[in-house]
C-alpha cells in the first residue's frame, strides 16, 4: 500500500532542507521518526531520502548521540540492493564526514561485487581512505601512524591507476586522476605538518615555555606557518582550476580546507613570540568564512576556535599558554571529520585551452627592431630555451605589449557550472637572473665547489587591474596586455594567469 503522496512529499522535503540547514532537520528527528514508522514498505527513494536527512544531523550531535545514528542508516543500507545506489550513498558520506558508513558500505558490500580489477583498486583507495578518517575521528593523533600509512596506500594506489592509463594522471590538470592524487597528498602533508607542530609545542612546553635559540627545533616551528602558507596556496591553485567545473559542495570543501590551514598558520604566528611585532603579538586579519562553510563540522569548529581561542591570543602574551591552546586546537582539528569533495569520485579530466601568446611589434619604440622583424624569415629575434619557453630579447626602459588569443573548446563550455562571458588575465614580472655567459658567472652566487648557487626569482611587477575582453562566439578570444617597461637589464619571466 503506498503511502499518502503528502507524506512523501514530506519525507523528501527534509531531506533536501537538512542538506542546507541541518539543525532545522535535527529539530525535526522525532517527528520523521513517527512519519517513516507510519509507513510499512517504503521504497528504496524513500530509504534513501531518510539517509540523506540522517547524515548532515550526525554532525550536530554528540559522540554518543551521533553513534545512535549509525545503527539506524546500517539497517537503511542492508535493505538496499542496487549497487550504484549504495556507491551514491558512500559519496554524500564522504561530502558530510561519516566516513563509518562508506567504509562499511565500501568494504561488506561494494568491494566484494567488482567486476574489473581497475574498479576493485579505486574502491579500495577510497575504503583505505574512510577507514582512515574514521580511525583518524575516534582515536585522534593516537593512531596517526595508522591513519598515514592507509593514506600512504590510497595515494600510491591511485598512482597506479593513473600510470596504466599512460597519461600524467597525477602530474597535469588534464589528468583523469590528478584531482584526487592533489587533494589526497595535501591532505596527508597536512597531517604530517599537524603532527610535527604538536611535537614541537610538546618540547616548548617540556623547556619551559619556549625553545632555546639557535636549535633545529625552534627553526622548524618557525618555518610551520610558511608551510601552511604554502598548503593553503595549493588548496586555493585547486580551487582556482576546478572551481568553474564543480558543484558547490566541492567548492564549499576546497574553501574549509583552506580556511584549516589559514587558521593554522595564523593561531602559530600568534603562538610564537618570536614572530611577534614590536614585542607584542601581532593580530593577523581576520578571515571570513564563505557562505555554506559553517553548516560543515570542520567549518563550525573553526569558527568557534577562531573567537573561542585565537582571538584572546592578542591579550595574553603567556607563551606557555598560547602553546597549550595550540596543543588542544590541533588535538580537535584532528578528531572533526574533515569534508571531501564529492568530485573526488569523479574520473574525469576537466577540459583544457590551448593560448597562443605572441609578441605585438607595434609596441616596440625603435623602428630598428620592428624592421629587424620584418625581414627576419628565421625568426631570429624571438628565440626558444631549453625548456621550451620563448625567448623575447627588448631594450631596457621599452614597454612591450602582447597579444593571447585562442579558443574554449565546447567540451570547456559545457562542463562549466557557471556561464561566462569575459575573460580576465593578471600578469606578474620576475626577475630571473643577470645577462652573462657560463665564463662570466657572478662570483657571488659561486658556492665553494664552483657551481652556481640558483637564485629565488623576485618579483618586479605586478599588474593592479586585470585586463578583460569579451568572450567572442564559438569560444574564441584575443587579449591584448601591456607590460610595464623594465628599467634594469636582466632576464625576466612573465607569467599571465588567465580567469573568467
Amino acid at each position: 500500500k503506498e503511502p499518502p503522496a503528502a507524506r512523501k512529499i514530506a519525507l523528501q522535503t527534509s531531506s533536501i532542507v537538512s542538506q542546507v540547514h541541518p539543525l532545522l532537520t535535527h529539530n525535526m528527528l522525532p517527528d520523521l521518526a513517527r512519519l517513516y514508522e507510519q509507513i510499512g514498505n517504503p521504497t528504496n527513494d524513500l530509504i534513501i531520502h531518510q539517509i540523506y536527512a540522517l547524515l548532515p544531523c550526525s554532525i550536530l550531535l554528540e559522540k554518543g548521540e551521533s553513534s545512535s545514528l549509525m545503527p539506524n542508516c546500517n539497517s537503511l543500507v542492508d535493505r538496499i540492493d542496487c549497487h550504484w545506489t549504495l556507491f551514491q550513498i558512500v559519496r554524500r558520506s564522504f561530502a558530510w564526514g561519516c566516513f563509518e558508513l562508506s567504509h562499511r558500505i565500501l568494504s561488506s558490500r561494494l568491494l566484494q561485487k567488482c567486476s574489473t580489477q581497475r574498479s576493485f583498486f579505486w574502491l579500495r583507495s577510497l575504503s583505505q581512505i574512510a577507514n582512515a578518517e574514521n580511525t583518524l575521528c575516534n582515536c585522534g593523533t593516537s593512531c596517526i601512524s595508522q591513519c598515514l600509512e592507509l593514506l600512504n596506500s590510497a595515494y600510491s594506489t591511485i598512482c597506479s591507476l593513473a600510470a596504466v592509463d599512460g597519461q600524467d594522471g597525477t602530474t597535469s590538470p588534464a589528468g583523469k586522476f590528478y584531482f584526487q592524487a592533489q587533494i589526497l597528498r595535501n591532505r596527508i602533508d597536512f597531517i604530517k605538518l599537524c603532527i610535527c607542530t604538536r611535537a614541537l609545542c610538546t618540547e616548548m612546553i617540556m623547556c619551559g615555555g619556549n625553545l632555546p635559540f639557535g636549535t633545529r627545533q625552534r627553526l622548524f616551528l618557525k618555518n610551520c606557518p610558511k608551510q601552511f602558507r604554502i598548503l593553503a596556496a595549493r588548496y586555493m591553485q585547486i580551487y582556482k582550476v576546478y572551481g568553474l567545473h564543480s558543484c558547490q559542495q566541492t567548492k564549499s570543501s576546497l574553501r574549509t580546507m583552506f580556511a584549516m590551514c589559514k587558521f593554522m598558520e595564523a593561531f602559530i604566528e600568534h603562538t610564537i613570540s618570536e614572530l611577534s611585532i614590536t614585542g607584542s603579538l601581532r593580530i593577523q586579519p581576520e578571515f571570513s568564512h564563505p557562505k555554506g562553510d559553517k553548516n560543515l563540522a570542520m567549518g563550525a569548529l573553526l569558527l568557534r576556535l577562531r573567537t573561542g581561542a585565537l582571538k584572546p591570543l592578542g591579550i595574553s602574551k603567556s607563551t606557555s599558554r598560547n602553546t597549550t591552546e595550540l596543543l588542544d586546537a590541533i588535538d580537535a582539528i584532528m578528531k572533526c571529520p574533515c569534508p571531501f569533495p564529492i568530485r573526488m569520485f569523479q574520473i574525469t579530466p576537466i577540459s583544457y585551452t590551448i593560448i597562443d601568446i605572441s609578441l605585438d611589434i607595434d609596441s616596440l619604440s625603435t623602428k630598428e627592431a620592428q624592421t629587424a622583424i620584418e625581414s627576419s624569415t628565421d625568426d631570429e629575434y624571438v628565440d626558444v630555451d631549453d625548456c621550451g619557453n620563448e625567448v623575447v630579447e627588448a631594450l631596457p626602459g621599452s614597454p612591450l605589449k602582447f597579444i593571447i588569443s585562442g579558443v574554449f573548446p565546447r567540451t570547456f563550455l559545457k562542463s562549466a557550472v557557471i556561464r561566462f562571458s569575459q575573460i580576465i588575465a593578471r600578469t606578474s614580472v620576475y626577475y630571473e637572473g643577470q645577462l652573462f655567459d657560463d665564463e662570466d658567472i657572478d662570483d657571488s652566487n659561486v658556492d665553494e665547489n664552483g657551481e652556481e648557487v640558483p637564485q629565488c626569482p623576485r618579483v618586479v611587477s605586478r599588474c593592479e587591474e586585470p585586463f578583460s575582453a569579451t568572450l567572442l562566439p564559438g569560444g574564441k578570444f584575443m587579449l591584448p596586455i601591456q607590460c610595464d617597461p623594465v628599467l634594469a637589464e636582466g632576464q625576466y619571466r612573465i607569467e599571465v594567469n588567465l580567469e573568467c
